[in-house]
């Protein structure tokens, strides 16, 4: 059965040693270490073998570069790869996770054949140089990338009537195109806010430009001075998002009679 990595982190080891090699098992390690360094095959034997802990104060991430081959149905392949981690161990066991997940490669077919740091400025990898943006900014989550419209209930009429009354009549209409304290809510849905004739706006709410809809309406219903800063309104807002959808509801069913 091949062998796997497993889901923990790999250890690093120092091996330092030589393997008698025959003629009917050459060694593999010979070929290696022949690569990396000027070593003649000769008889010898393991000095030492100890596990590499890395140093206490690390903790801040490197960029290490990867040069691996590995062996796959059509052939031998040579690869450098980039990866980032706060030790070495780390960014080899990321390079055999994504070998297996990318190519299908097995762990005993991956054959590791130099790890080293790379300057920010020497790396190659796209996926590695963007984490060198200062003004990176994370990415988006499913959840704000759903619409709005899916986050805002129905509303019932007759209770957002209710909250009509409760909080909104003392200072509006929306039953005729008369103003009081405020401007009339009739024909809101649609409307540019500051434009309704004869009102004196504040010039945060006529430099705003919204438009007001489903949306716009349950993000400042929520909080008015936040929305619209400088805004002369009163208002709190309404906490919950049930009440809000209810006004809306009424809001917009008030606001398509005629007059």
């Amino acid at each position: 059965m091949p062998t796997k990595a497993l889901g923990e982190t790999l250890k690093e080891y120092m091996v330092v040693g030589r393997k008698l090699p025959t003629e009917k098992e050459p060694s593999r390690f010979w070929y290696f270490v022949s690569m990396l360094r000027r070593v003649k095959k000769a008889n010898g034997e393991i000095l030492s073998c100890k596990q590499i802990f890395p140093d206490k104060v690390a903790g801040s991430v490197k960029n290490y570069g990867v040069w691996l081959k590995y062996d796959s149905r059509t052939g031998h392949h040579n690869m450098y790869r980039e990866y980032r981690d706060v030790t070495v161990a780390g960014a080899v066991t990321q390079a055999y996770r994504d070998m297996g997940a990318r190519h299908r490669a097995q762990a005993d077919r991956i054959h590791i054949l130099k790890v080293q740091a790379v300057k920010a400025a020497d790396t190659k990898r796209a996926g590695i140089k963007m984490f060198h943006d200062s003004k990176i900014n994370s990415p988006q989550n499913a959840q704000s990338l759903i619409s709005p419209m899916a986050a805002i209930p129905e509303g019932d009429y007759e209770k957002g009537k209710k909250v009509f009354k409760q909080r909104c009549l003392q200072c509006h209409v929306v039953d005729s195109k008369a103003t009081k304290t405020g401007p009339t809510l009739h024909g809101l849905i649609g409307r540019k806010s500051g434009t309704v004739d004869g009102f004196d706006y504040s010039a945060a709410n006529k430099n705003k430009g919204v438009v007001w809809t489903r949306e716009t309406l349950f993000e400042y219903l929520l909080n008015p001075k936040k929305y619209i800063p400088g805004t002369k309104m009163v208002f709190a807002g309404l906490k919950k998002a049930d009440e809000r959808a209810d006004l809306i509801k009424y809001l917009e069913v008030e606001s398509a009679k005629p007059i």
